[in-house]
């Protein structure tokens, strides 16, 4: 993961705040930034190496939720189907040559 973590990241949010509380000095958090960076390494995993938080500071850390699974694709429309009270094809777009329309 070289570099690639936004400003905004888990990393930096745990940075800023270790650094705020005085907890950690700015070279040394800059230095174990660089290497999480590098490695792919989560901050805290190598903080939590190092001696320099406990786990327990952290708080518990829970699983990323997963992803949403992408809505099935429906089935092929005709123009002028109802799809239901609401909604009516009045045109197939994105199948190449022209606009079929009602």
């Amino acid at each position: 993961m070289p570099d690639s973590e936004p400003l905004d990241g888990p990393d930096t949010a745990l940075a800023r705040a270790l650094l705020a509380a005085g907890r950690v000095e700015l070279a040394e958090l800059q230095r174990h930034l660089a290497r999480a960076r590098a490695t792919g390494e989560p901050l805290a995993s190598l903080l939590v190496a190092e001696g320099l938080v406990q786990q327990a500071e952290l708080g518990p850390v829970a699983p990323a939720p997963p992803a949403p699974s992408p809505a099935p694709a429906p089935e092929a429309l005709c123009v002028g189907e109802v799809v239901d009270e609401a909604y009516r094809v009045e045109a197939l777009l994105g199948r190449g040559g022209d606009r079929a329309e009602l």
